[in-house]
């Protein structure tokens, strides 16, 4: 072999090296990209989208119908849910404006309407989610029994992840009203996103 296929082939090398080793670390960083939830109310917001529940906690889940990143984010619900106390759960599908009708419906509306108890709405042109300052997908609100907020954010660990994380404890301790205000960082699309 030449010197100047072999410095081709080395060339060629590098530069797939280089790639690789971008895709990988775009993919973290991608993986941990998320929102904190500093617009969430104190407390109840009265709507006429849901009732709050005034013997358990009431629970507010914001996804976009075509966010790959909340089939996790509804997989860790159901499972939250099974693990911790009994709760109204409310699971807003966000259609953005402009969106046609029938936006909402697909597997993650399966499979949210899978999850037992659970009960699902569509909030036309994210009126409801804006109100609530939820603006990923995912995002995830919980009041007690007397109206005070207990969680604001996320419940999985990483943008399409699930799995134990510091989320999903805060999470499962808010159903109980075993903590105040906590706030997590929610991965997910965005709300207003018209794909």
């Amino acid at each position: 072999m030449g010197k100047a296929p072999r410095a081709l082939v080395i060339a060629l090398g590098l530069v797939w090296g280089v790639l690789v080793t971008g895709g990988a670390l775009a993919l973290t960083a991608n993986a941990g990209r998320g929102s904190v939830a500093e617009r969430a109310p104190a407390s109840w917001v009265d709507n006429p989208y849901a009732t709050r529940a005034t013997d358990r906690a009431t629970v507010l889940v914001f996804i976009h119908p075509h966010c790959p990143c909340s089939r996790a984010t509804l997989r860790e619900l159901e499972r939250d849910l099974a693990a911790g106390a009994p709760a109204a759960v409310h699971v807003f599908f966000v259609q953005p404006r402009g969106a046609d009708s029938g936006f909402e419906k697909g597997p993650l509306w399966d499979q949210a309407s899978a999850i037992k108890g659970v009960k699902l709405h569509v909030d036309a042109g994210g009126v409801f989610a804006a109100q609530l300052g939820a603006t990923l997908s995912g995002h995830v609100l919980v009041f007690d029994a007397a109206g005070e907020r207990t969680f604001a954010g996320g419940i999985t660990p990483a943008r399409a992840h699930e799995g134990e994380s510091g989320a999903r404890q805060a999470f499962i301790a808010s159903l109980a009203s075993d903590s105040r205000q906590a706030t997590t960082t929610t991965f997910g699309c965005l709300l207003e996103n018209k794909k």
